[in-house]
């Protein structure tokens, strides 16, 4: 698997701890909408690698990380001291969570960052999509939401493109959808689409365990397993 490296041009701040990378893109470094590519993490010898899904399509200039930084992480905390015009070694693309070539209906469930791989498939495959996409993104709290603005001008430019926000831990005074991505979906009917997952394991078992209970094939549910 070959290495290259990353510019950082930009840093942008998308919650008081998620964060956004904008690379410059390489020579040479071509993907698919879902793969991720394995950061070299160079704070210490010897460095350590983490996988980062690509939050951005093929089709745009640069390359987009979207990262959570995580209380003791290695992996994210460093990649959150970096700064503009440093560089990045990454290894990738890898991974296999891309689209099915299917003319079912898409229903994708998402928690947190596990909404990075989606926002590449959306930015990139939507325009050619017939079939309707829904999207269910789940948050702990209503300071936690990001991507909203894109999530909305992706529903305006495309009438088969939906979504729904749901906080798991609201104010009183929040009047969106409330609970968790498994309590929204109790309420779903389930008829026969291709569902996409991408979030911590314990959501991705009790989302598949509730597809499969609606009747939903499991050669049909596909996910991406964060640690």
């Amino acid at each position: 698997m070959q290495a290259h490296i990353f510019k950082i041009l930009e840093k942008k701040e998308l919650t008081k701890d998620v964060f956004e990378l904008i690379l410059e893109r390489p020579e040479g470094f071509s993907f698919e909408a879902g793969q991720f590519f394995t950061a070299k993490i160079e704070d210490i010898t010897p460095p350590c690698f983490r996988g980062y899904s690509i939050a951005s399509g093929p089709s745009k200039a640069n390359i987009e990380l979207c990262i959570k930084v995580v209380e003791g992480g290695r992996g994210s905390n460093w990649l959150n001291s970096l700064k503009k015009d440093d560089n990045l070694t990454g290894i990738g693309p890898n991974g296999k969570f891309t689209l099915q070539n299917s003319n079912k209906d898409i229903l994708i469930v998402a928690t947190g960052t596990g909404i990075a791989p989606f926002k590449a498939m959306l930015e990139e495959h939507l325009k050619d999509l017939s079939q309707k996409v829904h999207l269910v993104f789940g948050v702990r709290y209503v300071e936690d939401i990001f991507y909203k603005d894109l999530l909305e001008e992706l529903a305006e430019k495309h009438p088969n493109f939906t979504y729904d926000i749901t906080v798991s831990r609201p104010e009183e005074s929040y009047e969106g959808n409330k609970g968790r991505v498994t309590e929204i979906l109790q309420n779903y009917g389930i008829n026969n689409q291709e569902v996409y997952i991408c979030g911590l394991k314990d959501m991705i078992d009790s989302v598949s365990e509730i597809l499969k209970s609606k009747g939903l094939p499991e050669e049909q549910i596909h996910f991406e397993k964060y640690d």
